[in-house]
């Protein structure tokens, strides 16, 4: 009930009462794949990467082979580089910009 629930108000765009609807699935049940999969889903989709792979890990766990979850869990860490990737784009940019105030006796 309460992962079918969760679709619905992530449907809806009721991001924090679909939240608490999969958690609930899954504290009822902590074996339900079903859950842990669409919490996964969830979570990506909301940008929240590292949550999304620890819970798509749970789901591989209780069900090895869970094809689906398989091909999520590959997104999540396709994502999770990008993420690294963009930060030492940004680390990288930062110590160019500090490197060039520093030869113009700004630092």
């Amino acid at each position: 009930y309460y992962n079918n629930l969760g679709g619905c108000l992530q449907a809806l765009n009721r991001t924090e009462t679909a939240e608490r609807s999969y958690k609930w699935a899954i504290k009822i049940d902590d074996r339900f794949t079903d859950a842990y999969y669409n919490m996964g889903n969830f979570l990506l989709g909301g940008g929240r990467v590292e949550e999304a792979m620890e819970v798509l890990e749970k789901c591989l766990a209780i069900r090895p082979g869970h094809q689906a979850c398989e091909r999520k869990l590959g997104e999540t860490k396709k994502a999770l580089e990008q993420k690294a990737e963009a930060f030492k784009t940004q680390i990288d940019e930062a110590i160019e910009k500090a490197e060039k105030m520093r030869s113009r006796g700004e630092l």
